[in-house]
Parts: C-alpha cells; structure tokens; sequence
C-alpha cells in the first residue's frame, strides 16, 4: 500500500479528494447542458455580459435562480424560452454569483471588457445607455 494516500473503508482516497480537484467527476452531459445556456445568452447578449452586473444587482442573478429551481421542483425541466434544463440555467445563475463573490467585481470597466473582445459594443451600448437612463432618474428623483 502507498504511504502516501488513505484509504478509508468505502475504499475512498480521502488525500485525493482533499487535494486535487476532481474536474473529471463533473457529468459532461451537465457540462455541456451549460455550456449551452452560456452560449445562449451569450447569442441574446454578448459573450459574458452577465460580467458587466454592478453592486447590488446580484438580487437579479438570486431571482433568476430561484425561479429556475422552482420551475424544476414543480415538475418542468425544460425553460420555455431556450428549451435547455432549469438545472443548467440555476448552475449558471450560481457560477455568476460565485464569480461576484470571489472577484468582487462591482463597478466592471465596460471599456475593459470591450477592449478584451469580451462584450459585443452592441451589448455594451444597451448596458450604457440603461446605467445612464438609471442614473438621470436617480439624479432627478432622489432627494439627498
């Protein structure tokens, strides 16, 4: 037996699992069901719009997967409008958050993501002129 890794009675390496991460025991069928609803919002968006959700906006990214978890737990699959699983699109409603919660990226340099060929200009575009839409309205409505 090696030294180096532990065995417990399940036959379980407890060393691997609490060193390595086990890329390889994610189910590719969920993998690619992801990708999937990426690739569709990034069609209707732009590739990584999501990135471009200022603070406080997460609330949007909690609502989105808190339907798609309760349309699954009452019994549809499918969304209506993409016809890929509600699981895939709450995964991605997760990895958006774990994203914000990890690189805290709160007032994201739309120029940036531009520059990276990350965003379409026709998806920063729409981004800008809402933020400014907002801001007008706050300037004209909120009292100091």
């Amino acid at each position: 037996m090696n030294n180096n890794y532990v065995i417990d009675e399940s036959g379980f390496n407890k060393e691997l699992s609490e060193t390595k991460s086990l890329i390889g025991a994610i189910d590719p069928s969920f993998l690619e069901e992801v990708g999937k609803v990426l690739a569709h919002g990034a069609n209707k968006y732009g590739r990584d719009n999501w990135k471009l959700a200022e603070g406080g906006k997460e609330h949007l990214y909690i609502d989105a997967l808190h339907r798609h978890i309760n349309a699954f737990q009452q019994g549809q699959y499918t969304d209506k409008e993409t016809d890929l699983h509600h699981l895939a699109h709450a995964a991605c409603n997760l990895m958006f958050l774990y994203y914000f919660s990890k690189t805290k990226i709160r007032d994201t340099n739309i120029k940036d993501l531009e520059d990276g060929g990350y965003i379409s200009s026709k998806a920063s575009e729409r981004h800008k002129a809402k933020d400014n839409k907002f801001r007008n309205w706050v300037r004209s409505n909120v009292r100091w």
